[in-house]
């Protein structure tokens, strides 16, 4: 809860990638205890 807006990005942003037809990266910056692992193991998760 709290990063919904940063997850919907996420997956907007990883959706295509998911074809395999094109390539991307994404830097997830913040200091420490932001949630950054947190929001990663999120999308990771998401279906």
């Amino acid at each position: 809860a709290g990063r919904q807006r940063e997850l919907h990005q996420l997956e907007e942003f990883l959706a295509p990638l998911a074809t395999g037809t094109c390539a991307g990266a994404v830097i997830v910056l913040g200091e420490a205890g932001t949630g950054k692992s947190h929001l990663i193991h999120a999308v990771q998760h998401s279906p």
